[in-house]
Order: C-alpha cells, then structure tokens, then sequence
C-alpha cells in the first residue's frame, strides 16, 4: 500500500487531518480539552499570543506518521509552529511538508482539492528535478 499523502489544517485548538487519495475521505480531528487563551493579559511587556501546547503537537505529529506528502494548513501561526515542532521531533516528517498555507477554515473537502492539486504539482517538479 502506498503512504499516504496528508492534508491537516489547524488552528491553536484544533486539527483536522485529511488523507487526502481515499475516498470517501478518512479524516480525524483532534482538540484540546478546552480552548487555550491565546493572548496574554494586555499590557505584558511582550504582548505575545500563546504558543501551541506541545500535547497538542505531539498528537498531531502521531497523526502524520507515515505519510509521504503532507500541506498544512490554517488561519494564524500555529501552523508555523506545527512545521518547527516536526523539525525538532520529527525532522523525517518535516522533510515531507510540500506546503504552509493561510488560509480560513475549509470544509474538508476543499481542503483535500487543495492538497491534491499541490500535490501533483510537487511530483511534477521532482520528475523534473525542479
């Protein structure tokens, strides 16, 4: 069989992750037990949104093991932090990401359209050597 090619889109309290090539498509969420705060009391000398929690991270990762292609993709900077989280715990994963994408919440199959047409345009430049 081959491995799977992914799709996840995600913000800071949840994922959805696609295989994107089987259909009906095989999805799976995952949340956080409750929606973290993700900013800081105004007025903090950094006035910086909180980060991903690495539990979340984690399960996420578990979520991607074995695929060949993976898009993530979402609305603000936890999809950035999914990427750094898989180049320090996961750098085999890491190496499979073709794409970071913003964009809003998609319904899951616009987000496999997506991923699929990606996809096929990274294989073209790999048969091309691009």
């Amino acid at each position: 069989m081959n491995e799977p090619r992914i799709a996840v889109w995600l913000n800071h309290a949840e994922a959805h992750v696609v295989q994107v090539e089987e259909e009906p498509l095989r999805k799976s969420l995952i949340r956080l037990p409750e929606h973290p705060r993700l900013h800081r009391r105004e007025g903090s000398v950094s006035g910086a949104r909180a980060a991903c929690e690495r539990g979340f991270l984690d399960a996420v990762t578990a979520a991607l093991q074995g695929a060949a292609l993976i898009v993530i993709a979402g609305p603000g900077l936890a999809k950035r932090e999914l990427f750094e989280h898989l180049q320090r715990h996961a750098p085999g994963l890491a190496a499979r990401v073709v794409e970071l994408q913003t964009c809003a919440r998609v319904a899951d199959q616009t987000l496999a359209r997506h991923a699929r047409a990606r996809f096929t345009r990274h294989q073209a430049r790999a048969r091309l050597g691009l």
